[in-house]
């Protein structure tokens, strides 16, 4: 137990008279008798005290906690007392959480229950222990306080963000992807494999005309065609130092993996195969393209505790193990960030490589900010930073091109928009049956 600040105000209210009773003997008399009524009621306050079966913790975490996302959870106290409970609690959350409020406070009345919310923020995945939850409860009197502790220390496996995958999964049944900026796969008259007959509408292709069912309908007819399913993707996700830079809270190994779950999961969807290759100063995982849930389980395992190394990434490694065990064509999407000048030179030497048996898709990070500190007239202080970043925007250009040059397909936008332009290159792609 610890005195609270209304003991503390009510003891310095005391040293007043006894101040006085420097110059004048009869307040010592008033201060004797003002801390011995304090005195007084801090004992009564003591012996009463708060008990800890008067008082019982419940913790609410969501299913899944999700790095980048804010997850709600809530606290109920409920009360065994008598008299109503004042009570503030501190959540046992590592240093790499924030917590919004971070301290909750109630007031939970005698035999009753009442429950607080908060918003939870992880800064980071992986697998993090949640210490047991910290609650202080005074008195009746309000003169001291009682630390208890509710709970036990448990396990928190923080995931990556899975918003966007509950988004797609319901605006997907709605018919209303465009609303997440993701384009359908299908396309009429496009695609390999015959799905359905139809009247002809003005704007189709003469070739997707049947003509032997024109002639016993008497009325021009159109094949209608599904995109091709069954083919392999594979993610090839770079873990090196480039990937810890942090940018809105998230390294850019955070924002990858996001995109790699929301790729594989509508790749998943539409029926083809997906694979996954971790590297970074070699090659980490390696796994082939395969079909269902088992696929995404893979993803979610490897994906979930993974972190950046602080080693250069050996994009060599990676390319001659995708060419030696990936013996059927896929499309080879290459999460990685063009801001080295060296790593830019060995991914334009080795990934146009991949062509020759695969479909190459590079997949960098744009800064919106280095772009601007190159495009702004600067001030005199700020020339150097001016042509600093005119220089790496110049070699990044230069690569990019060099990498269009090998038959790479690109995309280069902000960190936030990775998870849905990529999802849209491979629809794209789909649709033109290029895997």
């Amino acid at each position: 137990m610890r005195p609270t600040p209304l003991f503390l105000a009510l003891f310095a209210i005391g040293l007043v008279p006894a101040a006085m009773a420097a110059r004048d003997g009869r307040w010592l008399f008033a201060a004797a008798a003002w801390d011995a009524a304090l005195l007084l009621l801090l004992v009564a306050e003591r012996a009463a005290g708060v008990r800890r079966s008067w008082l019982e913790v419940e913790r609410t975490l969501p299913d899944k906690v999700c790095v980048g996302e804010d997850n709600a959870c809530a606290l109920t106290f409920r009360s065994f007392a008598w008299l109503p409970l004042r009570v503030r609690a501190i959540e046992g959350w590592p240093a790499e959480f924030e917590a919004e409020p971070g301290e909750l406070g109630a007031r939970v009345e005698a035999y009753r229950s009442d429950t607080v919310s908060y918003v939870l923020r992880p800064g980071g995945r992986g697998e993090f222990t949640l210490g047991p939850v910290q609650v202080r409860v005074r008195s009746p009197l309000g003169l001291i306080e009682r630390r208890l502790s509710f709970g036990e220390p448990v396990k928190v496996r923080v995931y990556p963000n899975l918003k966007d995958l509950r988004r797609y999964d319901l605006l997907s049944r709605r018919r209303l992807l465009a609303q997440q900026g993701i384009r359908a796969v299908r396309k009429v008259g496009e695609g390999r494999e015959f799905e359905r007959l139809r009247e002809y509408s003005p704007g189709d292709e003469f070739r997707t005309i049947d003509w032997k069912a024109t002639a016993r309908r008497r009325r021009p007819v159109s094949r209608v065609h599904e995109t091709e399913r069954g083919q392999n993707v594979l993610i090839l996700l770079d873990a090196g130092r480039l990937m810890a830079a942090a940018t809105g809270g998230l390294t850019k190994l955070d924002y990858a993996i996001n995109a790699a779950l929301m790729l594989g999961y509508v790749a998943l969807r539409n029926g083809d195969r997906v694979g996954l290759s971790v590297f970074s100063s070699d090659v980490e995982s390696f796994s082939l393209p395969r079909a269902g849930r088992a696929a995404l389980a893979r993803l979610m395992d490897v994906l979930v505790p993974l972190q950046p190394r602080l080693t250069f990434s050996n994009y060599r490694a990676a390319v001659e193990s995708v060419s030696r065990k990936m013996r059927r064509r896929a499309l080879v999407v290459m999460y990685t960030d063009l801001a080295d000048p060296e790593a830019m030179q060995e991914i334009c030497d080795v990934f146009p490589l991949l062509r020759r048996s695969h479909l190459p898709l590079c997949v960098s990070f744009r800064d919106p900010a280095l772009l601007d500190l190159a495009n702004t007239p600067p001030a005199p202080v700020a020339l150097y930073e001016h042509v600093a970043a005119m220089e790496m925007v110049a070699e990044r250009r230069q690569a990019l091109g060099r990498l269009r040059t090998g038959g790479v397909s690109i995309v280069d936008v902000p960190p936030e928009e990775v998870a849905v332009a990529s999802v849209n290159r491979y629809l794209r792609i789909k649709r033109m049956q290029a895997i």
